[in-house]
């Protein structure tokens, strides 16, 4: 009787870890208030903000935007401003599980407009799947709205009229 009852115990401990990992698994996505995400045309990266993932971010984000690097002129102009976002992404390792985020903000306002969330991983281990995750969780969110425009996808002309 006693094997009996611990091999339940053990059955129902297993199961419930597995549907915690299952769920824990997932992106966790929030929308905000404000402009839809599938509204921004242009995503406006930098180092400083994409620690470690930014050429990740860049070629995933890629699919999605017209990726800008921070400092590009073209970010400037007001037909790209109006329709850019900003991405930061960070991360965090704890003992029993590990949390990635990207953020998306408004170019001009600051405003947060979206964000993904991962968290799990175990023992310091899962964090860069995290973020790969997190950023794979914005683009699909932007590539759900409306396609991009023809025009936003060929080179916009720099403030100084050069191509």
């Amino acid at each position: 009787m006693h094997s009996r009852t611990s091999s339940r115990l053990w059955l129902l401990l297993l199961t419930l870890a597995g549907v915690t990992a299952l769920t824990a698994c997932s992106p966790s996505r929030r929308m905000y208030p404000g402009r839809p995400l599938g509204s921004y045309d242009y995503c406006v990266l930098g180092p400083s903000a994409t620690p470690k993932y930014f050429n990740t971010a860049a070629t995933t984000l890629a699919h999605s935007f017209v990726v800008l690097r921070e400092g590009d002129p073209r970010a400037e102009l007001p037909e790209v401003r109006q329709k850019a976002c900003t991405v930061s992404i960070d991360w965090t390792r704890g003992f029993w599980s590990s949390s990635a985020w990207v953020d998306v903000n408004d170019y001009e306002n600051g405003k947060l407009v979206l964000r993904s969330h991962v968290r799990r991983g175990m023992l310091w281990m899962g964090v860069h799947g995290d973020v790969e995750d997190a950023i794979r969780d914005v683009a699909a969110a932007r590539a759900e709205g409306p396609p991009l425009p023809p025009d936003v996808q060929d080179p916009v002309p720099t403030p100084d009229g050069a191509r």
